[in-house]
């Protein structure tokens, strides 16, 4: 028996600021894409990462036609033209440095549909799998989804208190029932050509534990499909590898991945990423509580919810001014000595207001039951 310290190597602090290209050009016309331009950062640095601004992006063909991206927000530059299919394109970057960089030429696939997905109860939870069409030319698939929920909060407050008037008013619009998302980072890959006939049966999406608060209420997940060349599959492998495979004795040694980013002034500087060619298909479907009943929703988040209080008129203003309570309901009361009154019961804002941790607007693609 001893005694085990943390061990914690010195990291020098080095900020080597190199670009990062992420995205995907869209041929075909299905939907606007996407470039992401960033710099690396310092492991100490608490900035989640440093957007490039200012750039010029555009596709070119090998035809010599231009495809010019707009910048959005926080180096995030859109695709405004519909490239067609009969081209093969490479991605070309200018930063305001003067500084230029371009991807490989890439020939553009068409992705084969989306199927079907579906969902089954298991006894670790909601399995939601994927069934794609056979076709794809490339031989690899590449999928991403994104997830949206409602969840509730433990109370419904019926009241606010109004300040001018210091007196409590009717809720009319209610404030207990919100919406959270998802866009996990999960790397989803397939050998199309190793299956039979090349069609994608039962691929695993995602996993929804029991007791998860997105089948509380209602969950919908949308699922994007891209078909991708073997350089791309390798891309994503190593990044699925050495983001998911390690940390075990038995783990594999991360190792560097390669991209198909290049400095045209300077072939030794390091660029991270890779960008991707082709068109894209998606496909949503929807969960209802009622789907997967019984389904016992929990939120660590509302554990130590409960009733604070019962308020009277008089005490309105000192006990909602401060805004950490809110009122939920009024109950009729009656005591010898005071006889017969009206009191409210209130909770902390926190437990009856959804907004502390997600948001009332509604989704635009969202559908109702």
């Amino acid at each position: 028996m001893s005694c085990r310290e943390i061990f914690e190597p010195e990291i020098a602090f080095v900020d080597f600021g190199f670009l990062v290209v992420e995205g995907h050009i869209e041929v075909g016309g299905n939907e606007v894409a996407n470039i992401r331009l960033s710099r690396t950062r310092s492991i100490y640095d608490s900035l989640p990462s440093v957007p490039v601004t200012q750039a010029e992006v555009w596709a070119e063909s090998d035809t010599g036609n231009k495809y010019f991206f707009v910048h959005s927000a926080n180096g995030n530059y859109r695709q405004e033209e519909n490239l067609p299919f009969e081209q093969n394109y490479r991605l070309q970057i200018r930063l305001n440095n003067g500084l230029s960089y371009a991807s490989d030429w890439m020939s553009p696939y068409r992705t084969p549909s989306i199927e079907n997905i579906y969902f089954e109860k298991e006894e670790e939870g909601v399995f939601v799998y994927l069934d794609a069409s056979a076709g794809n030319q490339s031989g690899f698939l590449f999928w991403t989804y994104e997830e949206v929920w409602q969840f509730a909060t433990p109370f419904t407050s019926l009241f606010k208190f109004d300040t001018e008037i210091n007196d409590l008013v009717i809720r009319e619009d209610p404030i207990n029932i919100c919406f959270n998302e998802n866009n996990p980072g999960r790397i989803l890959l397939a050998d199309t050509e190793s299956m039979d006939d090349g069609k994608v049966n039962r691929q695993e999406i995602t996993r929804i534990p029991n007791e998860s608060e997105k089948l509380g209420i209602r969950y919908s997940i949308e699922v994007i499909q891209r078909s991708i060349n073997p350089d791309a599959f390798e891309f994503w492998e190593v990044l699925r590898k050495n983001t998911e495979d390690v940390g075990g004795i038995f783990s594999p040694m991360p190792s560097e991945i390669p991209g198909n980013i290049k400095s045209l002034d300077n072939p030794e500087e390091p660029v991270i990423g890779f960008v991707g060619l082709g068109s894209t298909e998606r496909k949503r479907i929807y969960i209802n509580f009622t789907d997967i009943s019984p389904w016992r929703a929990r939120i660590p988040d509302y554990i130590n919810c409960a009733l604070t209080d019962t308020i009277e008129p008089l005490q309105f203003a000192t006990f909602f001014s401060t805004r950490r309570f809110i009122p939920l309901a009024s109950i009729e009361t009656e005591d010898p000595e005071e006889g017969f009154k009206i009191k409210y019961l209130t909770t902390t804002v926190f437990c009856a207001d959804c907004r502390s941790r997600g948001t009332l607007e509604k989704p635009e693609f969202w559908e109702e039951r």
